[in-house]
């Protein structure tokens, strides 16, 4: 599937012509790697080395030269036997200035690099939303079609999708040390609009804080797995790695490689072989990758990915030469997505355990609050807006490895008390301090020992710390943020030099079997009128949060009860319902959104806020909860045995509390009374009202779902003074008797 789904950029990426090294063709018997390029980019102050080919035991020279063509740094080296060399000098201290490099075997002058500089190098890697184009991301769209050049400055070592070996589209058993068909290109470059739009974002930030020149090494494959970024020898070495591969069936014996028919996506070693390895000469400040929608897609499982992120570290830490220290790597967490129940939450989770074990050089963000448009041909895994990714990136970056910011990665749970039936959250790597855009905190939910998450308040009482509660739970147990598929609508950030830096990463405070974690409703605040939702591509989209028959709905600041909006209700006619959109219609009758919690079994009351703007009284008829098309179930306003409500004239707030352990079919109150154990499936929510003028008004906002404490099954409540018609009086005689019966045989 991601195959498919990434097949449109994986071609648009990359597709751009080929230009060869600059050589002096004085002698064929030596060449450069086609990884080096006019216009490179080589790490400041460390060795620059180049590899290549030659005749064995011939000497090669290197020498730097600089605008007026003097040598400014040399070295030589013998070819090896088996026909390969390397050289290298000291790079000097990045700046802006191009120089000249020259090859020589034995004096014959045999490549040329024109336009080389110095600076800050950086690899990205990952699969198809660090591929994702600049052109097609929101901000490089718009600059592209201004036909904007960008900095000279910026330096990109661009390679194709699918690097030829031997010629053909097979895959090597054996790491290369090149690949055909790089180029490097410069900012002024139009191909430029071909690079990763993530890494783009990133190197012009670092370019602005740190003044210098900035290289890429442009290599990710849309729909690829961490594994096949692994060499064997990393693999081979991590005898646990190498045992969870087995076991799970993703080892390949050397001895049983097909190159013919190995899968460039999902096979271990496949993109090491075909282009990584060919960087093992370069030395870049660190990584930035985006990676793991596959692996999550596959059910690869989080401990496995886990391991094989330690070994990918540990593997450029080797090939780039770090010595003691870890090689640095910015990863982000992946884009929201129908993953499955919990995935997502669950994959949250690792990354920042991941980030944990290695914090001094592992830095994360998060990236759930950004918009999830994307281009209709490349699927909705692959959100547009890149540039915040980028940036947030950046400013990890120069936090962690060169020591700009006060904080550099997402900020995680550092301990937290229950107290006063609330549960205190302090958090690590807050920069400034914790700060929400909103006027209330969105995203926490609370659990007491069941493990069934609802809806909580928060609030920042200090510069790290959250207090978050429900005056349902008196007793919590945990707390959780941003724990959902879709959870665009938290808002919880850091802040560094008073500004916005990273959205805190989702947490669990406790962990607790079989839980189940609250799913945002973003109706619930009635805060926004549209609401992002994910259907099969491609039709995600934004869609209205309310709708309305025989009535007006709209947003206002003067309807709202908390923050900053609630929803006001116009009617035109005396009959009127409101609902919040939950369905959709493509092909087949309306379903659910994918991403909409249909199960609300595990709740026992929802409450809302309303006021009657009218100068008549407005009667709440029934809230309908749908079971299917067809049947619905009413639940009892708490504390009485009746569906309704009479909202008074009075201009002030109500709040309206349903109890979901009192439910009656189609409303029918003197029948059977059933729990909340016939919602394990709602199709639709509406609330029907009625008036006895056809323009009433009425304000209602935040709704609250709580936590059950009845016992599950059907009761026989009926009351026949309760019966308004000749079908209630019986029903209310059925019950009894059904009862009487019940009873008898208990």
């Amino acid at each position: 599937m991601s195959r498919k789904v990434v097949s449109f950029l994986l071609l648009a990426s990359l597709i751009m012509g080929v230009f060869s090294v600059s050589v002096g063709a004085e002698t064929d018997d030596a060449r450069l790697y086609s990884v080096y390029g006019n216009g490179m980019l080589f790490e400041q102050n460390k060795a620059a080395i180049f590899a290549g080919e030659g005749n064995p035991d011939s000497i090669i020279k290197v020498q730097l030269l600089n605008a007026n063509y003097w040598p400014v740094r040399t070295g030589s080296s013998r070819v090896n036997s088996d026909g390969t060399f390397e050289v290298s000098f000291v790079a000097p201290a990045g700046s802006y200035e191009e120089y000249t490099v020259e090859l020589t075997q034995d004096g014959d002058l045999f490549a040329k690099l024109d336009g080389v500089v110095f600076g800050e190098l950086w690899l990205a890697s990952g699969q198809s939303n660090m591929q994702f184009p600049l052109g097609q991301s929101v901000a490089g769209l718009e600059m592209m079609n201004i036909n904007k050049k960008l900095s000279k400055w910026l330096r990109v070592c661009m390679e194709p999708a699918y690097p030829t070996y031997n010629g053909t589209n097979t895959i090597p058993v054996d790491p290369q040390n090149d690949i055909i068909g790089v180029t490097w290109i410069n900012g002024e470059d139009y191909a430029v609009y071909n690079m990763s739009a993530v890494a783009y974002f990133f190197a012009e930030e670092l370019m602005n804080e740190l003044n210098v020149p900035v290289g890429i090494i442009n290599s990710s494959l849309g729909g690829s797995s961490i594994r096949s970024w692994l060499s064997r020898e990393a693999i081979d070495s991590d005898n646990v790695l190498k045992e969870k591969f087995i076991n799970g069936g993703l080892y390949i014996n050397r001895s049983d490689w097909n190159e013919s028919q190995a899968d460039i996506y999902l096979d271990m070693t496949a993109n090491y072989n075909l282009r990584t390895h060919a960087y093992r000469n370069f030395r870049p400040s660190g990584l930035i990758w985006y990676q793991g929608e596959t692996d999550l897609i596959y059910r690869i499982g989080t401990d496995v990915y886990a391991h094989s992120f330690d070994a990918l570290q540990q593997m450029y830490t080797d090939m780039f030469d770090y010595g003691e220290e870890y090689f640095p790597i910015v990863y982000t967490q992946i884009a929201p997505f129908d993953y499955g129940e919990h995935a997502l939450s669950d994959w949250n989770f690792n990354y920042t355990q991941m980030q944990s074990i290695l914090p001094e050089s592992r830095a994360m963000v998060t990236i759930y609050d950004l918009p999830l448009t994307y281009p209709e041909s490349a699927g909705v895994i692959h959100p547009s807006t890149k540039q915040p990714v980028g940036e947030r990136m950046a400013k990890a970056a120069l936090g962690m490895v060169y020591g700009k910011n006060k904080t550099y990665t997402a900020a995680t749970v550092k301990n937290y008390e229950i107290k006063n039936s609330s549960i205190y959250v302090t958090l690590n790597n807050v920069g400034d301090g914790i700060k929400s855009d909103d006027s209330f905190l969105n995203g926490f939910a609370i659990s007491a020992d069941d493990g069934i998450y609802v809806q909580a308040q928060a609030e920042i009482i200090d510069t790290n710390t959250v207090r978050i509660w429900n005056d349902d739970i008196q007793r919590p147990a945990s707390a959780s943020y941003a724990c959902c598929t879709l959870n665009t609508y938290s808002s919880l950030y850091t802040t560094v030099d008073g500004e916005k830096f990273i959205p805190v990463s989702p947490f669990v405070t406790k962990v607790i079997p079989d839980a189940v974690y609250w799913t945002d409703k973003t109706w619930a605040e009635c805060e926004t009128d549209k609401a992002w939702h994910l259907l099969p591509d491609p039709h995600s989209a934004e869609f209205d949060t309310w709708k309305a028959e025989g009535a007006e709905t709209e947003l206002t600041n003067s309807s709202a009860y908390s923050g900053e909006k609630g929803l006001n209700i116009t009617a035109t006619n005396k009959n009127f319902t409101v609902k919040p959109v939950q369905l959709y219609t493509i092909d087949e009758g309306p379903k659910p959104f994918s991403d909409t919690e249909t199960n609300w079994s595990n709740y026992g009351k929802i409450s809302f806020m309303a006021r009657n703007n009218s100068a008549t009284d407005i009667t709440l008829n029934a809230v309908r909860i749908y079971a299917d098309a067809y049947r619905w179930y009413s639940p009892a306003i708490s504390g009485t045995k009746d569906s309704s409500y009479v909202l008074p004239a009075d201009g002030e707030w109500h709040e309206i509390t349903l109890d979901l352990d009192s439910l009656y079919l189609f409303g029918n109150e003197c029948g059977f009374t059933y729990a909340n154990e016939k919602l394990t499936y709602t199709f639709k929510f509406e609330l029907a009202f009625s008036s006895p003028e056809s323009n009433a008004n009425l304000s209602i906002d935040q709704f609250r779902f709580g936590a059950s404490d009845a016992e599950a099954g059907t009761r026989y409540e009926a009351d026949m003074s309760e019966a308004d018609n000749i079908f209630e009086v019986i029903s209310a005689m059925f019950t009894a008797l059904i009862g009487f019966f019940a009873n008898m045989f208990r």
